[in-house]
């Protein structure tokens, strides 16, 4: 995990509406999810799930979709941002199934390796999508109960 955003956490994930959230279950980190919402020139208002990550043993719960939806409400909080990017690949295919789950969209895709070949894309969520599933369905209750 030497990429520069984990080396500057603070710098990259502490200034709202980018956050950096870490789950816990028993006393054991199991989980974190990233999200860098600082502005870039070329996608103004979009923000980027740049970590997202939960521990095997944990992931048939569903906890991974609890992350995201703690933190997609305190993103779209902000009128900063209109919507948000994941980047997923079929090695990981919980996250894209969590992704989908929450509302996002497969904004691309391709098949990525020579001899064995798998899918890697990115989802991507608006507010306004976010904002009719919301109105459409109460949020389901957490699987893991939040201190």
């Amino acid at each position: 995990m030497a990429s520069p955003d984990l080396l500057h956490i603070e710098k990259t994930y502490c200034k709202p509406p980018s956050s950096f959230d870490i789950l816990e279950y028993e006393g054991r980190t199991i989980g974190l999810l990233a999200i860098d919402a600082t502005p870039k020139p070329a996608q103004p208002g979009r923000a980027y799930i740049r970590h997202y990550y939960v521990a095997d043993p944990y992931r048939e719960s569903g906890v991974q979709n609890d992350l995201l939806a703690h933190a997609i409400p305190r993103l779209f909080a902000s009128p900063d941002v209109s919507s948000v990017e994941a980047p997923y690949s079929m090695l990981h295919p919980y996250v894209k199934k969590a992704l989908l789950e929450q509302g996002f969209k497969i904004a691309s895709s391709h098949k990525k390796g020579h001899y064995i070949s798998w899918e890697v894309g990115t989802a991507l969520l608006t507010k306004e999508k976010w904002e009719q599933l919301l109105q459409a369905k109460p949020s389901p209750a957490p699987v893991f109960p939040r201190k």
